[in-house]
């Protein structure tokens, strides 16, 4: 019995070592080859295989390193801040493409220091040389502003230009002022110009001093001016159509103002006493009543004259015919009896 359990000992161990030899044989077959170099690769291809005394001369193949194990940390952190240097600039770029309230008005303000800036340096560079102004006199109807601007443009560079006007027509006064950028500009403008025959006229031309160019005297030159005839038209019109009025007995009458009464019982009173001066017995309360009877209406003055190829009809001429008839008695009889 005892040897049979040793003969079945021996044989669990044979097969276990034959599985064991079995299993490093596959592994060893499964193991990579090492890498072949690219001209050995040409080369293998046309030449014959070596012997195996020279492939077991051959250095053992370097051992792969394992994935994630034996790469340098440095590397790997230089790519990652660059990947997020690059999000960082690609979310910028889309935020300055996006047009959002706050973004326009930054713009606009980078506009507006820049032109300021501009505008700055400029007005530096030019603040060496003063501006020259001329007065131009006798200015031809049509030749305003606009035409202004662009004839005298052609001498120089011109920086404003006041055309004098009426402030209650907007028509013009024949006369005005042209600034130019430089003054050795406005010199040669002035000189050609003077004594100028443009529509008719002759213009006059002067050289403006800088001593005596006023400060507002270019105020509001860009601004249009209004013609406010019409206006003023309508509203005098409305003011003496638009009277106030007042009903009496049924018929509407335009009513008086205090002022208008003052100054009728005034001419009444003057008249009155001319024809009191005069011995004219006239009622002029009486003739005022059958005029409004009647629907006419007298105004009492004491110094109109009559209308022309009328009779007179007024107070005052017919005290003035009674007069001269009165006085034209026996002294024109007696010349005539001497003629």
């Amino acid at each position: 019995m005892a040897a049979a359990k040793t003969d079945g000992k021996k044989k669990v161990i044979k097969t276990i070592a034959k599985k064991k030899a079995k299993k490093g044989a596959a592994a060893a077959e499964k193991a990579p080859a090492a890498p072949v170099p690219k001209e050995e690769k040409k080369e293998g291809k046309t030449a014959a295989a070596p012997a195996p005394a020279a492939a077991a001369a051959a250095p053992p193949p370097a051992s792969t390193p394992a994935k994630g194990k034996g790469k340098p940390k440095g590397k790997g952190k230089a790519k990652v801040e660059e990947a997020k240097a690059n999000a960082e600039a690609k979310a910028q770029a889309k935020a300055q493409s996006r047009k959002t309230k706050a973004r326009r008005l930054e713009e606009a303000q980078a506009r507006v220091d820049a032109e300021e800036d501009d505008e700055g340096s400029a007005a530096a560079a030019a603040s060496d040389q003063p501006r020259g102004v001329i007065y131009i006199g006798h200015i031809p109807q049509g030749f305003y502003e606009p035409q202004m601007r662009k004839y005298f443009s052609q001498f120089g560079k011109v920086t404003r230009v006041r055309h004098s006007r009426s402030k209650k027509n907007a028509a013009s006064k024949g006369y005005g002022w042209i600034e130019f950028a430089e003054e050795a500009v406005a010199k040669i403008a002035q000189q050609t110009m003077d004594g100028y025959l443009m529509f008719g006229k002759k213009l006059k031309c002067e050289m403006v001093p800088p001593d005596k160019v006023h400060p507002s005297l270019f105020k509001n030159s860009n601004k249009r001016m209004v013609n406010f005839t019409n206006k003023r038209r309508t509203k005098a019109r409305e003011a003496y159509n638009n009277r106030p009025t007042t009903e009496v007995d049924g018929e509407t009458i335009p009513r008086m103002t205090l002022r208008q009464a003052a100054r009728r019982s005034k001419s009444q009173k003057r008249l009155s006493s001319v024809l009191k001066g005069m011995e004219v017995k006239y009622d002029l309360e009486a003739a005022k009543h059958d005029a409004s009877d009647a629907g006419d209406f007298i105004s009492f003055s004491a110094g109109a004259p009559p209308a022309r190829g009328k009779s007179p009809s007024s107070p005052k001429a017919k005290a003035k015919k009674s007069a001269a008839s009165s006085s034209s008695g026996p002294a024109a009889s007696k010349k005539k009896r001497k003629a």
